[in-house]
């Protein structure tokens, strides 16, 4: 085990938060007291906890029998995790790393020199020595200290009002980054430089504002523990004025629904409010708001009816203030002919121009479902399914078994059916919009699942999914987390991880990589959960 737990070291360092299935096993494996605490430290920092961070850290430090090794990679996360709380104490533990620094164990030492390089650019301290000359070498290696040493660089040109070099130094870093690949720092550089440049050029902003999210729904399975990338996609949308802030905004209160964001999140949470849609509602109270924005947006009362189709007697008496109330389907004929993007706009308009866009979207995705044969839009369907977040709320009239089976059943033999079976109702109109048109977190998921098929048979493709139906819905949800998994773990890796008997009938039932299935399986932290899938996957066999 002890080199194997060296190894799992080596890929954290390497790797950061990707690493994790290897942490959660070595973790259950290793009978090393101090090793055990350095893991459980590095979870809370996966977890955003730095307090319960700096916790198993000084019990590391105070560990029998610890290694001058460990000793030294604690107290670089200590140096970390007190820069992160902006504590004043980091500024000793740095002054004894960079003193002591030729007597540190070697391989300790990358993990050392990536904290000594990091601290100065994200503390506002300028008496801090700077490390010696020796750490030139490790600055021109192409590794996870090198990137973390340009993202420090980038944050040091922005408190000069350097913002052309900052962006290139978080360009240089996201290039190593992508080529490891470190998903943390991926993530953290494209939306570093979103953030930066939405006030400049929010258009550029907006697309790496986008890849962010995409790279987010690849590689972490929890979107509230980057809500991050969502606020920073959210803010440049708007600037942007990019129609798919709606989008985001009904996806942030999807997901934070089942799961509460920090404290720091609050404000926008109450932003996305703004855009909440509510497909159940068809009749809104004729404000004086209302009509104001209306009338700001047509030449006449006589061109709108023209353009619109609703009755000049219809629109007197809205404007006159004669009816009390207005139907959704009136202001949705105004809207087509006044042809905005109404983000500042009274909600009644805001969320009958939604509808307008799961309308638009459905549309187009039945135009592409005409080229696909029907097992493709079969898969296609249910890894949409299987990408979306808390259906339980967000798509309770899918989730049920008949549901599903109706839609496929359609999807399989009658696509013509399809618009009729999805009339009126929004939450299908929508999940099959996305089907060809998501968004960019759900883009990501849905790669993973298409990844995970495409080494499947037609014949085997259909029977899984059939069996995937059948479940209940929180065994699906298992199910989609495992398929994710197995596909962000699908490739090389310097440590082989121990067999797990459960899951052998289906691996090979499904001829599936095993060390890929294996890390799907230790990706899970909790036993309960590794348990759970299990039993869910035996129900394949």
């Amino acid at each position: 085990m002890d080199n194997r737990l060296l190894k799992v070291i080596e890929l954290l360092m390497e790797y950061g938060y990707y690493s994790k299935p290897f942490v959660n096993w070595a973790l259950k494996q290793s009978t090393k007291v101090g090793w055990k605490y350095f893991m459980m430290a590095v979870r809370s920092n996966w977890k955003g906890d730095n307090e319960k961070q700096l916790m198993w850290i000084e019990k590391g430090l105070r560990s029998r029998k610890l290694t001058q090794t460990l000793k030294y990679i604690f107290l670089a996360h200590k140096l970390s995790t007190l820069t992160a709380l902006k504590r004043p104490e980091s500024k000793e533990i740095y002054n004894l790393l960079r003193t002591e620094f030729a007597n540190i164990p070697a391989k300790a030492r990358d993990i050392v020199i990536s904290s000594l390089l990091s601290h100065p650019y994200f503390t506002n301290s300028s008496d801090l020595p700077d490390v010696r000359a020796w750490a030139a070498s490790y600055r021109d290696k192409k590794n996870a200290t090198k990137v973390y040493y340009l993202r420090g660089c980038a944050r040091k040109e922005l408190r000069a009002g350097n913002l052309k070099k900052a962006i290139e130094l978080f360009k240089d870093s996201l290039n190593i980054a992508l080529s490891l690949p470190h998903p943390t720092a991926i993530i953290g550089n494209l939306n570093d430089i979103a953030w930066y440049l939405k006030d400049k050029n929010s258009r550029e902003a907006l697309k790496y504002a986008r890849e962010a999210a995409y790279w987010t729904g690849w590689y972490r399975e929890n979107p509230c523990e980057v809500m991050y990338v969502f606020d920073t996609l959210f803010h440049v949308q708007l600037k942007a004025k990019d129609p798919e802030v709606v989008e985001t905004a009904n996806f942030i209160l999807c997901f934070t629904n089942l799961r509460e964001p920090d404290d720091r999140y609050k404000s926008l949470i109450e932003s996305c409010k703004k855009f909440q849609f509510n497909s159940g509602r068809s009749w809104y109270q004729n404000t004086k708001e209302l009509r104001q924005f209306i009338r700001r947006r047509i030449k006449s009362i006589n061109d709108l009816y023209k353009r619109s189709g609703v009755a000049r007697t219809t629109i007197t008496a809205i404007f006159k203030g004669n009816c009390e109330s207005v139907r959704g389907e009136t202001l949705r004929r105004i809207l087509k002919a006044i042809d905005c993007v109404p983000l500042n706009a009274p909600y009644p308009i805001v969320n009958e121009w939604i509808k307008l866009r799961i309308m638009e979207k459905f549309e187009k995705s039945l135009d592409t479902m005409k080229e696909l044969p029907a097992h493709e839009l079969v898969k296609r369907f249910i890894v949409t399914y299987m990408s979306m977040e808390n259906r339980q709320t967000c798509l309770s009239t899918l989730t049920g078994y008949h549901k599903l089976t109706n839609v496929i059943n359609v999807l399989k033999y009658d696509r013509e059916a399809i618009k009729n079976l999805a009339s009126g109702d929004y939450e299908l109109m929508k999940l099959m919009g996305d089907m060809f048109f998501p968004h960019p977190f759900i883009k990501g998921r849905m790669d993973l699942a298409m990844k995970f098929f495409k080494r499947f048979p037609q014949k085997k493709m259909m029977e899984f999914i059939d069996r995937y139906i059948d479940l209940s819905e929180s065994y699906r949800i298992v199910v989609d987390q495992f398929i994710r998994n197995y596909a962000r773990y699908s490739r090389h890796w310097s440590v082989r991880i121990d067999p797990v008997e459960d899951l052998e009938g289906f691996i090979s039932e499904y001829r599936l990589n095993k060390q890929a299935a294996l890390l799907a399986y230790w990706v899970e932290e909790n036993g309960k959960t590794r348990r759970k899938l299990v039993r869910t996957l035996e129900k394949f066999v």
